[in-house]
């Protein structure tokens, strides 16, 4: 489709995110990663760092609507209605999303914990 590394993450950030509002983390884990990992090993991404970028996905879309599922449990419980709720954790979902950012364009970071324990 690309060969530019970063357009190519942010279709698959795009793609993660919507499959991650609508099924649970390990169900979209187990049907989506043997599809697109392969596919990031040959861009020259580390599976660790791509990792990384696929649960800080999972973390937002689970709480995103319209089925973000800790979201619903959250606003259920509390006795919240939902756009209130939805309201309150917005802060926390742009939060996720600079983070994903940061670990998109810089990598290294979230390699530098694995490689100081693996010397």
């Amino acid at each position: 489709m690309t060969s530019n590394k970063l357009f190519l993450l942010l279709l698959i950030n795009v793609f993660l995110l919507i499959i991650h509002t609508m099924l649970e983390t390990i169900s979209s884990i187990i049907v989506v990663l043997p599809v697109i990992l392969p596919v990031i090993t040959s861009m020259g991404l580390d599976p660790v760092a791509f990792g990384i970028i696929v649960l800080v996905n999972s973390a937002v879309g689970i709480n995103m609507p319209p089925i973000g599922f800790c979201l619903y449990t959250a606003s259920s419980i509390s006795n919240v209605p939902l756009e209130q709720a939805f309201r309150a954790i917005l802060p926390f979902i742009f939060a996720l999303l600079i983070d994903l950012s940061i670990v998109i364009l810089f990598p290294q970071i979230s390699l530098a914990l694995p490689k100081l324990f693996h010397m």
